[in-house]
């Protein structure tokens, strides 16, 4: 649940002051019929990733972000494959989003391009 987290701990009778609050935000939750049916591979990458859709009347959106959540791509649009180009970004790892259309189901997949 997303929120502001604190923690404090008590031991031995002694009760700690909160520590600084973190904030968790929720950004989604992976569809478990739509992670059954998409593929993406290999794992590590390169310059290249495929997405594979192996379901009935696919329609996606992906976008790629950093670690930190910046969005970095977005409006691939596919139906059963796509290639997604990684070649212009450095080694590290990603978070690949990708959309149902029809439905807004999503996934998000950690990627680490080497």
């Amino acid at each position: 649940m997303s929120g502001l987290y604190t923690v404090n701990v008590t031991a031995n009778g002694c009760t700690s002051s909160f520590s600084t609050g973190f904030n968790f935000i929720v950004t989604g939750i992976n569809s478990p019929s739509l992670n059954r049916k998409i593929t993406i591979f290999p794992g590590p990458v390169r310059d290249y990733l495929y997405i594979k859709y192996s379901g009935n009347d696919g329609s996606f959106e992906v976008s790629l972000f950093d670690i930190s959540g910046k969005k970095l791509f977005e409006n691939g649009r596919f139906n059963t494959t796509y290639q997604l180009d990684l070649r212009k970004y450095n080694a590290g790892p990603y978070i690949v989003q990708i959309i149902s259309t029809r439905n807004r189901e999503q996934i998000q997949k950690l990627i680490i391009k080497l």
